[in-house]
């Protein structure tokens, strides 16, 4: 449908559409504790006006392993090497110029580092993921560009992801018994929309990965 022209190549099969209202000021923090080590904590402080505003946001949160089950036979195992850390944070702006124009945007990173247990069968005692990922998004829309609505979105994204594996006691999914793996992504989206009119519109789209 049309709806890759206007959210990319990778909405052939449909897209959901998630709109944020403008954040509330002031700040916030939540912290919490879980089972096997668990703790995560987020925050976000937002300052500013209607017209000009910013809003800082940090997340974080760890789990250790080593967590009791039972096999398909009801033997009791214990799972190794299933911990994680994830540490993020984002900046988002918004600021409107005049009556119907506003330019935001979003900057966001992400850490997710984590131990990869393997099955039950063949389990893992050192492998590790790694993925970071770093992301910009920058908006314009206008609603009163030549009698009409101008709506404009571009965005760039790099993800790189890791793997490690070194069992010598093991024969993890069939392969070797250490290896590395690393790889790289960047996509780049560029989406540019104008109704001059409430029947007509005109759209543009582009897109590249590498």
């Amino acid at each position: 449908g049309p709806q890759g022209s206007r959210f990319g190549g990778g909405a052939q099969g449909g897209a959901i559409r998630i709109r944020y209202p403008n954040p509330d000021q002031g700040m916030r923090a939540e912290l919490g504790l879980g089972s096997y080590g668990m703790f995560y904590g987020h925050g976000c402080a937002t300052m500013g006006e209607r017209s000009m505003g910013v809003q800082l946001s940090t997340r974080y949160s760890t789990a250790e392993d080593n967590f009791n089950f039972r096999d398909v036979n009801g033997r009791p195992q214990t799972r190794l090497n299933n911990d994680h850390e994830r540490f993020g944070a984002a900046v988002r702006t918004h600021w409107k110029p005049y009556r119907g124009a506003k330019l935001s945007s979003l900057f966001d990173f992400s850490r997710d580092e984590r131990g990869e247990p393997g099955s039950a069968q063949a389990p893992s005692m050192t492998a590790r993921s790694e993925q970071l990922r770093l992301s910009s998004g920058l908006a314009y829309t206008d609603s009163s560009l030549l009698g009409g609505k101008l709506i404009t979105k571009q965005t760039a994204s790099h993800v790189k992801r890791t793997y490690d594996f070194d069992e010598r006691s093991s024969s993890f999914g069939g392969l070797s018994e250490a290896f590395e793996l690393d790889d790289d992504s960047i996509q780049l989206q560029s989406n540019a929309h104008f109704y001059p009119t409430n029947d007509w519109s005109f759209d543009t789209s582009a897109e590249v990965t590498w």
